[in-house]
Order: structure tokens, then sequence, then C-alpha cells
């Protein structure tokens, strides 16, 4: 692709991002795709992440600070978002790694499918603790379901798009009105793509391209349970959204689902176990009534969560059987 069209506009909001800064902005200055402009949007940093930013600015031109103290971030974005005119732009949180070829790579994606709207890619979750030497573990890779139909079918279930690897084609975006500031503002990802899933084409690349950060001052370590809040939220709503009724007891039920890349829900007890089968049973009834989705891939989904379920339920069973067992030979 030639490097001289198509730029791209890359988005790094900070606050007090100081200790992992500077890697994030190397990583997006080490791209193979050159033709990026880099705005990093501060929300009033009282350490050096303004010290870092203004260092890399005087020896990159393409990279511009903008001060929005005591601004929520998902409003920072939004406002930048009026004012670039890049034809792409992507995401970046001021603690995590793009690979080199992300840009490239989600670039490509949009130039095979010209209707395609937002492209993310599988991102590998690392723990990165900084005591008096840095150390450093994997964690694992985060896949996601990859073409459009199947996003939209799991949006109900889980966190399905994943910002910080995002990328837009702004005209699109525009149109849609899409926006970053809403009901959440830890799951603000998740209730956008929510929003926007019947406006604009999604899809995954099935390429780990990126790395997430995990720390003690990062959101998932300070605020679980507001988290937990916007993630019960942001499936209500999408249960809603694709016209699905539901009591607040069946809500609870389904807010128990994990259901994460390995499948595995947690159920803890035999009757968990039966509630769920029972929740997802009416599931696919209802969807079988209303075709929100195409039937044969919702079902293959929830069939499948199904079989998990029952294999978790022996489980419990056997488990409670060989303590019985053991209680009764100890006798």
């Amino acid at each position: 692709m030639n490097q001289s069209n198509d730029e791209v506009a890359v988005i790094i909001p900070t606050l007090n991002s100081a200790t992992y800064l500077a890697e994030s902005i190397e990583s997006i200055i080490n791209q193979t795709w050159t033709n990026i402009k880099i705005y990093i949007l501060d929300g009033g940093s009282s350490d050096s992440t303004l010290d870092i930013i203004n260092s890399y600015s005087k020896r990159y031109k393409n990279i511009t600070l903008k001060c929005a103290p005591n601004v929520h971030p998902c409003k920072r974005v939004d406002q930048c978002l009026k004012e670039i005119s890049s034809p792409y732009f992507a995401l970046q949180h001021s603690d995590d790694i793009s690979y080199a070829g992300r840009i490239e790579a989600q670039l490509k994606a949009f130039k095979s499918d010209q209707e395609l709207g937002a492209a993310s890619v599988s991102y590998r979750s690392f723990w990165h603790q900084r005591t008096q030497v840095p150390t450093q573990s994997d964690e694992k890779v985060h896949a996601k379901p990859l073409k459009h139909s199947e996003i939209r079918c799991q949006l109900i279930f889980w966190w399905v798009m994943h910002a910080p690897t995002m990328m837009f084609d702004r005209e699109k975006a525009v149109a849609a009105e899409l926006r970053f500031e809403n009901k959440c503002l830890y799951a603000n990802d998740y209730w956008q793509t929510i929003s926007n899933i019947d406006k604009l084409k999604y899809e995954n690349i099935n390429r780990e391209l990126s790395a997430y950060r995990l720390h003690f001052h990062g959101d998932g370590h300070k605020h679980p349970h507001q988290i937990v809040r916007e993630e019960t939220l942001c499936k209500q709503q999408a249960l809603r959204h694709f016209g699905f009724d539901f009591s607040e007891k069946e809500l609870e039920i389904h807010c128990r689902i994990k259901f994460l890349p390995d499948g595995k829900l947690l159920c803890n007890t035999i009757n968990e176990c039966d509630e769920v089968i029972a929740w997802l049973e009416r599931l696919l009834e209802q969807n079988k009534k209303q075709k929100p989705f195409d039937e044969e891939e919702f079902g293959k989904i929830v069939k499948d969560m199904i079989k998990w379920t029952i294999k978790r339920k022996s489980f419990i069973k056997s488990k409670r059987m060989r303590a019985m067992l053991s209680k009764f030979l100890k006798l």
C-alpha cells in the first residue's frame, strides 16, 4: 500500500501515565505504517506525564498534545474526533503496546472490505508490576469472534470489541454518530459497540497485534466493582437492543455467564447449572421466534454453552459424591 495515502490518527488518552507512557508511544512510532499522526489527550496529569509527552513532541512533529484537565476521557476522545481530518483513526491506551504491524494490518482489512467501519485485533494480556526491577510474564491471548454476524451474536454475552486495539473509518463513524462518552466510563467500548452494531460493520482480525498491560494502577484493579456494574448494564442493554424479554432474575443468571475464549461458565452449584441451562434454552426459543440472529450461528454458540454447563453439573455431582464417600469411609 502507498504510505503517502491513508493517514491514520492514533488517539492516546492519558492521566498520570508516566510509568508506561513512553513504551506505549514508542510502539506507535515504530509501526510499519508510518503515515500516522499521534494525538495525546491529557486529563490533567500531576506526575511527569507532560514532560514525557513534550520530550517526544519536540523530536517527532507528528505528535500533538491536547490538554483538558478534569474532563472525562471519553469526552476528550469524542472532541478529538471532531477536530481530526485523517480518514482513519485508532485507539491506544497509555499503558498498552501495539505490535509493529498492527496499523498496517488493520488498514489492509479496510482496503479489502469497503463496507468495513471498525476493526479490532487479538491481544495478549500480561502482568507488569514495577518494583525495584520490572517483572513481566505473559498471561493469555484473547481471541475474538471474527465476522460481523458472530460479533453481533455474542454481544449479549461478553465484551466482544476491545477499545485500545480498535480502528475506525472516520467518515463512517461520524455518519453513525459514534460516541465513546455514554453511560459507562470503563465499559464504553462495550456500550458503543452495542449502540452501533447495526450502523457499522465490525470485524476482528485473527492476529495477536497488541498487548494489554495488567497492573495495580489499572482500572481493572482500581475499579472492579464499577466495571462489573457497567458490564451488567451493557448486557442488559444488549438483550433489550436485540428484543429479548427477561426478568430481573434471568438478568442475574445471564450476567453469571462468563463466555470467555475458553467457553467456561461460572456455575458452582447444581441449582446454578440448572438455572443457566433453562435460561439458555429460553434464549434459543426467543431467537427462533423473533430472529434477531441467524438461527444456526446463534444456536451453535448457545448449544456449546449448554453442553459445557451439563459437563459442569456432572463434575459438581461427582465432586459432591466423592465428598460424601470420603466422609462415609472416615466413619
